[in-house]
Protein backbone atom coordinates (compact mmCIF):
# COMPACT_ATOMS: atom_id res chain seq x y z
CA UNK A 1 0.00 0.00 0.00
CA UNK A 2 1.14 3.57 -1.11
CA UNK A 3 0.78 6.36 1.57
CA UNK A 4 0.95 10.31 1.18
CA UNK A 5 3.11 12.72 2.15
CA UNK A 6 3.63 12.50 6.58
CA UNK A 7 4.67 16.57 5.94
CA UNK A 8 2.64 18.23 8.55
CA UNK A 9 2.27 22.12 7.87
CA UNK A 10 4.12 24.34 10.01
CA UNK A 11 2.44 26.40 12.43
CA UNK A 12 2.98 29.40 12.30
CA UNK A 13 5.20 31.62 14.50
CA UNK A 14 7.86 28.74 15.30
CA UNK A 15 10.36 30.08 12.97
CA UNK A 16 11.19 34.01 12.65
CA UNK A 17 13.55 33.50 9.84
CA UNK A 18 11.25 31.78 7.44
CA UNK A 19 10.31 33.12 4.34
CA UNK A 20 6.48 33.12 3.70
CA UNK A 21 4.22 30.67 1.95
CA UNK A 22 3.63 31.28 -1.76
CA UNK A 23 0.40 33.28 -2.17
CA UNK A 24 -2.19 32.66 -5.10
CA UNK A 25 -0.24 30.23 -6.84
CA UNK A 26 -1.83 26.40 -6.58
CA UNK A 27 0.98 25.05 -9.24
CA UNK A 28 3.65 25.35 -6.81
CA UNK A 29 6.05 22.23 -6.94
CA UNK A 30 8.81 20.96 -4.95
CA UNK A 31 10.37 20.13 -7.84
CA UNK A 32 11.54 23.05 -9.37
CA UNK A 33 12.45 22.76 -13.47
CA UNK A 34 15.64 21.93 -14.81
CA UNK A 35 17.08 23.92 -16.37
CA UNK A 36 17.54 24.73 -20.24
CA UNK A 37 20.31 22.75 -21.86
CA UNK A 38 23.29 25.04 -22.79
CA UNK A 39 23.11 26.29 -26.82
CA UNK A 40 25.36 24.25 -28.90
CA UNK A 41 28.76 26.00 -30.05
CA UNK A 42 28.34 28.42 -33.37
CA UNK A 43 31.76 28.01 -35.12
CA UNK A 44 33.24 26.25 -31.88
CA UNK A 45 32.53 29.15 -29.40
CA UNK A 46 29.62 29.19 -27.15
CA UNK A 47 26.08 30.69 -27.31
CA UNK A 48 26.09 33.96 -25.65
CA UNK A 49 23.16 36.77 -24.65
CA UNK A 50 25.25 38.57 -22.06
CA UNK A 51 22.35 39.44 -19.36
CA UNK A 52 19.73 39.80 -22.05
CA UNK A 53 21.11 41.96 -24.74
CA UNK A 54 23.90 42.42 -27.01
CA UNK A 55 27.61 41.13 -26.37
CA UNK A 56 30.90 42.97 -27.48
CA UNK A 57 33.39 40.42 -28.57
CA UNK A 58 36.89 41.49 -26.79
CA UNK A 59 38.66 39.42 -29.32
CA UNK A 60 40.54 36.05 -28.90
CA UNK A 61 44.46 35.28 -27.63
CA UNK A 62 46.96 32.57 -27.71
CA UNK A 63 48.94 32.51 -24.60
CA UNK A 64 51.31 29.60 -23.55
CA UNK A 65 49.00 26.90 -25.31
CA UNK A 66 45.77 28.53 -24.10
CA UNK A 67 42.99 29.97 -26.20
CA UNK A 68 41.98 33.42 -24.12
CA UNK A 69 38.28 34.64 -25.37
CA UNK A 70 36.78 37.93 -23.31
CA UNK A 71 33.21 39.39 -23.73
CA UNK A 72 31.38 42.01 -21.98
CA UNK A 73 27.78 43.07 -22.17
CA UNK A 74 27.49 45.98 -24.74
CA UNK A 75 26.96 49.21 -23.50
CA UNK A 76 28.93 52.61 -22.08
CA UNK A 77 31.38 51.41 -19.72
CA UNK A 78 30.92 54.68 -17.12
CA UNK A 79 33.71 55.11 -13.98
CA UNK A 80 32.46 54.27 -11.15
CA UNK A 81 29.75 51.59 -12.71
CA UNK A 82 30.85 47.69 -13.76
CA UNK A 83 31.20 45.93 -16.40
CA UNK A 84 29.62 42.18 -16.61
CA UNK A 85 32.62 40.39 -18.29
CA UNK A 86 32.81 36.78 -19.54
CA UNK A 87 36.09 35.06 -20.33
CA UNK A 88 36.52 31.42 -22.01
CA UNK A 89 39.73 29.58 -21.52
CA UNK A 90 40.59 26.88 -24.39
CA UNK A 91 36.46 27.13 -24.99
CA UNK A 92 35.66 26.75 -21.76
CA UNK A 93 36.92 26.81 -17.71
CA UNK A 94 40.14 25.47 -18.92
CA UNK A 95 42.22 24.17 -15.96
CA UNK A 96 42.33 27.66 -14.15
CA UNK A 97 42.05 27.08 -10.74
CA UNK A 98 41.32 30.89 -10.33
CA UNK A 99 41.04 33.53 -12.69
CA UNK A 100 40.74 37.64 -11.27
CA UNK A 101 39.57 40.55 -13.86
CA UNK A 102 40.18 44.09 -13.44
CA UNK A 103 39.75 47.52 -16.03
CA UNK A 104 42.66 49.89 -15.74
CA UNK A 105 46.21 49.67 -16.31
CA UNK A 106 48.70 46.36 -16.10
CA UNK A 107 49.88 47.08 -12.65
CA UNK A 108 46.20 47.27 -11.09
CA UNK A 109 46.78 50.82 -9.44
CA UNK A 110 43.37 52.62 -8.84
CA UNK A 111 41.75 49.38 -9.91
CA UNK A 112 39.90 46.84 -7.93
CA UNK A 113 40.67 43.15 -9.08
CA UNK A 114 38.29 40.27 -8.50
CA UNK A 115 37.74 37.15 -8.78
CA UNK A 116 35.56 35.18 -11.33
CA UNK A 117 33.55 32.76 -10.67
CA UNK A 118 32.30 29.80 -12.97
CA UNK A 119 29.12 30.79 -14.85
CA UNK A 120 27.91 27.70 -17.05
CA UNK A 121 30.77 26.53 -19.12
CA UNK A 122 32.68 30.05 -18.30
CA UNK A 123 34.70 31.91 -16.06
CA UNK A 124 31.97 35.32 -15.31
CA UNK A 125 32.21 38.35 -13.44
CA UNK A 126 31.23 42.37 -12.79
CA UNK A 127 34.26 44.02 -12.77
CA UNK A 128 34.30 47.53 -10.74
CA UNK A 129 35.25 50.63 -13.51
CA UNK A 130 37.76 52.70 -11.89
CA UNK A 131 36.98 56.40 -11.20
CA UNK A 132 39.10 57.83 -13.00
CA UNK A 133 39.31 55.69 -15.67
CA UNK A 134 43.10 55.55 -16.50
CA UNK A 135 43.95 56.44 -20.34
CA UNK A 136 44.61 52.99 -22.14
CA UNK A 137 42.61 51.44 -19.96
CA UNK A 138 42.10 47.40 -20.84
CA UNK A 139 40.59 44.61 -19.40
CA UNK A 140 42.85 42.55 -17.41
CA UNK A 141 42.73 38.39 -17.17
CA UNK A 142 44.64 36.98 -14.30
CA UNK A 143 44.85 32.80 -15.01
CA UNK A 144 46.33 30.94 -11.95
CA UNK A 145 47.19 27.51 -12.71
CA UNK A 146 49.09 24.73 -10.55
CA UNK A 147 52.54 24.67 -10.75
CA UNK A 148 52.70 27.56 -13.51
CA UNK A 149 53.17 31.26 -13.08
CA UNK A 150 49.61 33.01 -13.27
CA UNK A 151 49.33 34.40 -16.83
CA UNK A 152 47.90 37.86 -17.75
CA UNK A 153 46.57 39.12 -20.84
CA UNK A 154 44.78 41.85 -21.45
CA UNK A 155 41.81 43.05 -24.17
CA UNK A 156 40.83 46.61 -25.72
CA UNK A 157 37.93 47.04 -23.97
CA UNK A 158 35.78 47.78 -27.75
CA UNK A 159 35.11 45.44 -29.89
CA UNK A 160 37.50 44.24 -32.40
CA UNK A 161 36.01 46.02 -35.61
Amino acid sequence: MLSGCERKPKSEGTNANAAPAPVGNSNVSDNPPAPPEPSPPKDGKPEESGHGGPVVELGEQDVNGLIIRASRDAGELTPGGEAAVDVWINGGIGSASAVRFWIGLADGEGSVKAKAGVEGEHWHIHVEIPDPMPEGAQLWVEIELEEVEPILVAFDLTDED
